[in-house]
C-alpha cells in the first residue's frame, strides 16, 4: 500500500516535471519568434538605409550632406 502511495506521488511529480518542461519550451520558441522577427525588421531597415545611399549620385546638390548620413566620411 504504501508503495502505490510513493508510485502515485512519483508519477504526480513527474506529471507537473513534464507540465513545467512544456511551459519552459513554449517561452523558449516563443523569445526565438521574437527575435526571428527583430532579425527581420533590422534587416529590413538597414536595408533601406543601404538603398538609398547606393542611390545618392554625385549629381545632387546634397550630395555632400548624405553622403555624411550614410556613414562614408
Amino acid at each position: 500500500m504504501v508503495l502505490d502511495n510513493q508510485l502515485s506521488v512519483i508519477s504526480y511529480q513527474l506529471s507537473v516535471i513534464s507540465y513545467q518542461l512544456s511551459v519552459i519550451s513554449y517561452q523558449l520558441s516563443d523569445c526565438s519568434f521574437k527575435y526571428i522577427v527583430l532579425g527581420e525588421n533590422l534587416g529590413t531597415f538597414f536595408s533601406l538605409i543601404t538603398d538609398y545611399c547606393s542611390l545618392l549620385t554625385e549629381k545632387s546638390p546634397h550630395f555632400s550632406r548624405r553622403i555624411k548620413l550614410c556613414g562614408h566620411f
